[in-house]
């Protein structure tokens, strides 16, 4: 039986083939540990989320980016070239909000880029996450 980590990231995967993956919906993804629904602090699965999106772009597959609306009031998609400026712009959000910001949940997102495959072996840092 496949482990909830690697059913995620095989979601993940897939679902990036369609669309932008808004951070807010992977804060949803960690958000249960199991069956223990909605245990995590606030604090824990904003860090979990930040894992998860950086075993993500990591492995090559997708990117890091954020959408911002320019003064005509137009939607612009920028891809962050270094990770670190994703981090940094959802802690901002994270600290500013909470775990319910609304930048925080929609600003940022993942975009995959390659047809790269789902990875064989899911990390077992990456397991624990869902354990």
């Amino acid at each position: 039986m496949d482990s909830r980590a690697s059913i995620v990231i095989d979601y993940l995967y897939d679902e990036g083939r369609r669309d932008i993956i808004l951070f807010g919906y992977i804060l949803g993804l960690v958000t249960s540990d199991g069956e223990n629904l909605y245990q995590k602090t606030p604090e824990q699965r904003f860090s979990d989320a930040t894992t998860l999106s950086n075993f993500l772009v990591s492995s090559g597959a997708f990117v890091a980016g954020k959408t911002t609306n320019d003064s005509n009031g137009e939607f612009k998609q920028y891809i962050f070239e270094d990770f670190e400026d994703f981090i940094v712009l959802n802690k901002s959000n994270f600290e500013k909000g909470g775990i319910d910001d609304i930048d925080l949940i929609t600003q940022t997102w993942l975009k995959k880029v390659t047809k790269k495959d789902i990875p064989e072996i899911i990390p077992e840092f990456i397991e624990k996450l869902f354990e």
